[in-house]
């Protein structure tokens, strides 16, 4: 597993949901910290925040793990390429 590809496919899952963090936050019983923390690669959840996230997202955690690069918001995509060059420096 990837710790990129969780964080960012967690943003992008949420985001392709319609929820704010506050609104997955609630739904999966965890802080609004660790949403953020998880989505800017700060940490990794660990089994059971995994296991609420992916059931309040209703996807599998192979799902939110997978590499699925090419599914992602070109917004976001863009911004990380631009995050990448930036700190690549």
């Amino acid at each position: 597993m990837r710790a990129e590809d969780v964080c960012r496919n967690l943003r992008a899952l949420r985001r392709r949901k319609g929820y704010t963090q506050r609104q997955l936050a609630e739904l999966s019983q965890l802080s609004v910290s660790s949403i953020e923390a998880y989505e800017e690669g700060k940490r990794l959840p660990l089994f059971g925040p995994m296991q609420r996230l992916c059931q309040a997202l209703k996807v599998s955690p192979q799902e939110l793990e997978q590499n699925w690069q090419q599914e992602i918001d070109p917004l976001e995509r863009i911004s990380e390429q631009i995050k990448q060059r930036l700190f690549a420096q």
